[in-house]
């Protein structure tokens, strides 16, 4: 059972577990690397998808955190990112950063709309470079700490760039890079460059020599050189920018992505042409990019006597003589995974993954060049299975065979496009597909599709299916309607007996046993749906549930479960586990004797079912915040289960998209604007955490 949808972080109970997990080789996704930092032994990298740390000068990487940030510094002994939580979606952060006693500890020490785009720090202070992408002024431009943990905006002479939005022209501050030397500050504008003097700031233009209305894209300072990137040109000042000359001019239709100063040493990292250096202060320059597999170059660090160099196809070391040190690192998003006797698939968002040897390698076996998107796989008759679909312009979705593990696609039979991927289901021999309301039932492998949906006028889309030998099982979304059908879809009846009224959201099997799950509770029947029995409660979200017989496993985003009396207690297995984000993951397989899970950011990790605790530990949870009524079709009141203060209020949509965003305690949110469709709200407190709860607008 899958959704892509956001969940909520919980309060969990400590077990002593006596298996490990393990991360397997892939699926691998490519990525580039645009920011990292050396201190002592430690390397941490962030990748376009994650954030990675090594003590061993790049042999073996492991996950930090399951964000991405932009630019880094060392203050007080101490690492500080600026990044976002996720691309794209312009919420950004400056993280402190210890590792101590083997654990990472990270803690928020501010938030903006907008992206960090530049770092510095000396012994005094931190620098920070903003960027804005709403509406309010307040929250970007230059802000600065002396301890790390109080932060202060001065933007006062600094120039403004105009955002046109729905309300109307807003002046916002930009900048795009910072340094600074014993006597100033510099920040890079979109009108050349500004200096303060310090400690008291008063920004001024210093931008003699300079081209009238230039972006200033990259900086660095040594003491009272300059050296800044405007387009394909690099120029320099001596003078703590009082004035300029052209030093340097790249081909055209490159960009500077970044310049620095190591040991003396002047390097700037280009969007096409790698990495250029200048060992004496700017005079001349030459490339560095022997051994390199890709000459789009972001970030450099220096380790002892290692340099490292982040790209557009990873990490390198080396210095004019690269060679690529990913190692171990895997990135990418599973969004389902399924087997035959001989291969393990998965997918992600558009790609297929075929391993043949219990995940030590992986094969991208995508049969097109086409783009689109899918939710999973599965297993008919031998053969693998999958629906894509292509996005507009097309009118219906692909649907794709192989009956040799994923070496040869075949097209077979299209489904109507109804602007979502078909979620699949198979009982081994047949397939059910099902998006919004509609579904559809395959018995010959794909090659031709009845319709099989359940009756009109429930009120809503299913949000799960279950394929059961002879039984389909559904349930609309967010409601306490489940159907059952007998004969394949040819008829359907009620079998709520015993759900007393819960919100079901999804399904779960073992052997002669189903479940079904609402967001606070799980029922379980041994009788094909005709009465439930209530279980002991996951509390959390959960989005897959699979089976050995013996044993059921369920998983939310972040967590893993199982249960060994058949859910009358769970005992939760997750320690081990990379830091996962609470957004769209979730996906378990039992393969012999290894329970795999399927994350949204760090791949798939595995582990060793007979190893697994002996003892069953009662699961406790505790929610902070209740939400009510849900479904709501005006309002939503918000309860806090404890003492808890609102601060802050945010509503997304399923794509991660913030549609409202509030401040203050107030604790009733109008959604009467919202259409009907499933949401997010997300609720900061004042101790500066967040929590997130599902809603349906009716």
């Amino acid at each position: 059972m899958k959704n892509s949808i956001l969940s909520f972080s919980l309060l969990l109970f400590a077990i002593v577990a006596h298996a490990q997990w393990v991360q397997v080789n892939g699926p691998k996704d490519p990525f580039s690397a645009p920011d990292m930092i050396a201190k002592d032994s430690l390397l941490l990298i962030s990748t376009s998808r994650a954030s990675f740390f090594s003590f061993d000068s790049g042999q073996n990487w492991n996950p930090v955190m399951p964000e991405v940030f932009y630019s880094s510094v060392v203050f007080n002994d101490t690492i500080y990112t600026g990044g976002e939580r996720y691309p794209g979606y312009g919420q950004a952060w400056i993280r402190k950063m210890i590792y101590s006693a083997g654990n990472w500890q990270l803690e928020e020490v501010w938030d903006n709309t907008g992206p960090v785009n530049g770092m510095y720090a000396d012994d005094n202070c931190i620098f920070v470079a903003f960027s804005n992408d709403g509406y309010n002024p307040e929250v970007a431009g230059f802000t600065y700490s002396t301890d790390g943990q109080t932060w202060n905006k001065y933007n006062a002479g600094l120039p403004k760039d105009s955002i046109f939005m729905q309300f109307g022209i807003f002046y916002v501050y930009n900048l795009f890079t910072v340094s600074a030397n014993h006597q100033y500050v510099f920040v890079g504008t979109r009108d050349g460059v500004y200096r303060s003097p310090r400690p008291d700031f008063m920004w001024e233009a210093t931008n003699a020599g300079l081209p009238a209305n230039a972006r200033v894209n990259a900086m660095t300072c040594k003491e009272n050189l300059l050296v800044i990137a405007i387009g394909t040109k690099l120029y320099k000042s001596e003078n703590s920018g009082s004035s300029w000359v052209e030093n340097y001019i790249f081909s055209g239709g490159n960009a500077i992505n970044r310049i620095s100063c190591i040991n003396d040493t002047l390097f700037v990292l280009t969007q096409t042409q790698g990495m250029y250096l200048s060992s004496d202060w700017g005079i001349s320059w030459s490339p560095a990019n022997s051994g390199l597999d890709n000459e789009q170059t972001f970030c450099l660090a220096n380790l002892g006597s290692t340099y490292f160099l982040g790209h557009g196809t990873g990490i390198s070391k080396g210095l004019n003589a690269w060679e690529n040190t990913n190692n171990n690192m895997v990135c990418s998003n599973v969004r389902d995974m399924d087997q035959t006797g001989s291969v393990m698939a998965a997918v992600e968002t558009d790609q297929v993954f075929i391993s043949p040897d219990e995940g030590l390698t992986w094969d991208k076996r995508t049969p097109f060049e086409l783009t689109g998107h899918m939710n999973s796989i599965v297993t008919v008759n031998g053969c693998l299975f999958f629906s894509l679909n292509p996005g507009y312009p097309y009118s219906e979705c692909l649907n794709y065979r192989s009956c040799d593990n994923g070496d040869s696609w075949f097209l077979v039979a299209p489904l109507t496009n109804y602007g979502d991927s078909y979620v699949l289901r198979s009982n081994g021999n047949k397939i059910a597909a099902y998006v919004d309301a509609k579904m559809f039932l395959s018995s010959d492998n794909g090659d031709s599709w009845t319709a099989i949906s359940p009756p009109p006028g429930l009120g809503g889309d299913l949000s799960d299916v279950l394929f059961s030998g002879n039984n389909l099982y559904a349930t609309v979304n967010y409601t306490s309607k489940v159907l059952r059908s007998a004969d394949f879809g040819q008829t359907w009846n009620f079998c709520n007996d015993g759900l007393n009224g819960h919100h079901i959201y999804g399904f779960g099997e073992a052997p002669g046993t189903v479940f079904a799950i609402s967001p606070t509770s799980l029922f379980k029947s041994l009788d094909h749906g005709q009465t439930w029995i209530e279980c002991a409660p996951l509390g959390e979200e959960v989005q897959d549930f699979t089976s050995t017989g013996q044993l059921i496993f369920a998983c939310t985003e972040t967590r893993v479960y199982f249960s060994r009396d058949m859910g009358v207690s769970w005992t939760d297995i997750s320690y081990g586990l990379p830091p996962l984000p609470n957004l769209w993951g979730g996906t378990l397989m039992v393969r012999d004797d290894h329970l795999y899970f399927g994350t949204f950011t760090f791949g798939i990790w595995k582990i060793h079912i007979p190893d697994l605790p002996s003892t069953v530990s009662e699961r406790v949870t505790e929610r902070a915040f209740e939400i009510y009524p849900n479904p709501s079709g005006n309002e939503l009141h918000i309860k806090s289960s404890g003492n808890k203060q609102i601060n802050t209020i945010e509503i997304l949509d399923i794509s991660g998209r913030v549609l409202l965003e509030r401040a203050g305690p107030e604790s009733i949110v109008n959604i009467g604007s919202l259409s009907p469709d499933l949401y997010l709200l997300r609720i900061g407190t004042t101790d500066n955490r967040r929590y997130c709860e599902k809603f349906v607008k009716w």
